[in-house]
């Protein structure tokens, strides 16, 4: 995470130019000129949501609870999104889920529990020296 970019300039700053930057980067490499686009009320509405309350709301909600918490509970209380979003899209969109998609889930919680774990015993060290 960048702690430090966040400490200095804010955390919209951030995720803006973050946001931007990927942005830029995507018709790069997607190419979405490609395909034709409906603009109507309906999928306005749905762009709207997913970029306002689903992408900048979200994340920046994230940040504030993370620069509240610490970053290493923030990270791994960020390990449980995999889980849950694997449960609601098999409870709620009846999705069928296969093994190697649980073993991705637990290969990513893994992942975050041991970058969480490292900087947690590099914070006890600097708090006890």
């Amino acid at each position: 995470m960048p702690a430090k970019l966040i400490r200095e300039f804010g955390s919209f700053t951030v995720i803006g130019l973050g946001m931007l930057m990927g942005g830029v980067a995507f018709p790069i490499l997607v190419n979405p000129w490609q395909y034709k686009l409906v603009l109507n009320p309906g999928n306005l509405l749905g762009l709207f949501g997913i970029i306002i309350v689903g992408t900048v709301f979200a994340y920046s909600l994230f940040l504030m609870g993370t620069c509240i918490i610490g970053p290493v509970k923030g990270s791994l209380l960020a390990a449980i999104e995999p889980v849950s979003s694997v449960f609601f899209s098999v409870t709620v969109m009846h999705e069928i889920f296969y093994p190697m998609d649980f073993l991705g889930m637990i290969f990513i919680i893994a992942a975050v529990i041991l970058i969480s774990l490292r900087d947690l015993v590099v914070v006890n060290k600097q708090l006890h020296q």
